[in-house]
């Protein structure tokens, strides 16, 4: 958790798609617009590693996990 949004490892994150990339996710109450983003999968899982500006200015990185009922968790946060 960061000082950003109150939200924590494992947190349901809601994230919207333009032509399969993210553009935009919403952390508990707190919106982001995604500048940058990378994908992986691993071990079976995909993982988006997005760089993301809050509606305050700030900058953060999230890394989200797709879960088993194909939304997405929060795995990582951290300052941009």
């Amino acid at each position: 958790m960061t000082p950003l949004h109150p939200s924590h490892v494992g947190s349901p994150i809601r994230g919207w798609f333009v032509d399969g990339d993210p553009v935009r996710l919403l952390s508990e109450s707190a919106p982001f617009r995604v500048l940058a983003a990378k994908c992986a999968d691993i071990n079976g899982l995909r993982y988006w590693r997005l760089r993301t500006r809050g509606a305050d200015g700030q900058t953060a990185t999230f890394t989200l996990r797709q879960s088993d009922d194909g939304g997405w968790v929060l795995s990582d946060v951290g300052d941009a």
